[in-house]
């Protein structure tokens, strides 16, 4: 139930503190004024294009590091198998020295 009574009674004081409550949001609302949308969209805008370079400069970055990378393990393997046939060349010539 309402109590119809107490709001008609107190209902000058809910007023003054309405009327207090707007008259601070509006001048809150204008001293911490915020920069125009134009700007703040322009802004957001130049971050996205610096984000956008700065993920370019980074996949360039890690395909150069591929490349690399690629190249160094085709330099191991021939490494390892020259070491193999290396290793191969000396037992035989370990054999030939034991046999004669």
């Amino acid at each position: 139930m309402i109590p119809w009574a107490a709001l008609l009674r107190h209902g000058p004081m809910i007023l003054a503190a309405a009327d207090m409550l707007l008259a601070r949001a509006r001048s809150s609302k204008t001293e911490g004024q915020t920069p125009d949308s134009a700007e703040r969209l322009s802004k957001l805008e130049q971050s996205s294009n610096e984000s956008a370079q700065l993920l370019h400069d980074i996949a360039k970055q890690v395909h150069a590091l591929t490349a690399v990378q690629k190249s160094t393990a085709k330099r191991a393997q021939v490494a390892v198998v020259l070491g193999i046939a290396a290793v191969a060349l000396a037992a035989g010539a370990c054999m030939l020295i034991l046999l004669s």
